[in-house]
């Protein structure tokens, strides 16, 4: 996290119940933090179990140490402006057969989408089969099993907007078991460093998506002009409005 004192107390209070009710880890990895986030971390100490001091060595480096640090099965990473759903992730933790050695590696829950500033929110269902195209799971409502980092490795220090896309193709490649699971399991808000940067964060993905040669050099470029395209119209109010009533009649 870093200088996230408007969302970090929803970060926290999501994880609380579930911290309670099943001994869930909460490791907090600061990244240099100047504003009260870290007075937020204090208040709720007792419910935190280790605050970690990154020094700004990045993201992905912050990732990896919160990696290290964890002891639970799986793990899941969220940003201080991410939320757990307690309902949808406790279902989860319930799951005895998810939840099992011999089961999933990698698994994949849906997301909501908030727009900050206008407050608008959108159900995106996690689709693994377009990860060869575009961004189509969500690393705040991915669980990972400890033992595929230790297998794999975390998350590559030289991406700096799209790691989590370059993780989930390595995991493609290597033919990590996923599963995805019909339930929401987490909310990110829009606006962080890869919506902000979305050009570089495009460019990553395709770069990631040949190396690990889940597509072609040109089928990926078409995709991220595809995905631009489509991005640039959205950022139209009325077109944006009009897409999520959409969406959103068409979801139920």
């Amino acid at each position: 996290m870093l200088d996230g004192e408007r969302t970090i107390q929803r970060c926290i209070d999501s994880v609380r119940s579930l911290k309670e009710r099943f001994g869930v880890e909460h490791i907090i990895v600061d990244g240099g933090s100047t504003d009260s986030t870290l007075a937020h971390v204090r208040d709720a100490n007792a419910h935190i179990d280790a605050v970690i001091d990154d020094q700004r060595r990045g993201i992905s480096a912050a990732m990896n140490l919160g990696i290290e640090h964890a002891n639970g099965h799986f793990i899941c990473i969220l940003n201080s402006d991410d939320f757990m759903i307690p309902e949808g992730a406790a279902r989860i933790l319930e799951s005895a057969s998810l939840l099992a050695d011999g089961g999933p590696e990698i698994l994949l829950g849906d997301v909501l989408l908030v727009e900050p500033r206008r407050g608008n929110i959108e159900r995106r269902v996690a689709n693994l089969g377009n990860m060869s195209k575009f961004m189509s799971v969500y690393h705040p409502a991915m669980w990972v099993a400890k033992k595929v980092y230790a297998r794999l490795g975390g998350y590559a220090e030289s991406y700096s907007y799209a790691m989590d896309c370059e993780f989930v193709h390595r995991a493609l490649a290597a033919e990590v078991r996923f599963h995805h699971v019909a339930d929401t399991l987490a909310g990110m808000c829009l606006g962080g460093i890869s919506h902000r940067h979305l050009g570089r964060a495009m460019a990553e993905f395709r770069r990631s998506v040949v190396y690990h040669q889940l597509s072609r050099r040109h089928v990926a470029y078409c995709y991220q002009m595809r995905q631009s395209m489509i991005h640039f119209v959205l950022r139209n109010r009325v077109v944006r409005d009009f897409y999520l009533r959409h969406r959103h009649k068409h979801s139920g």
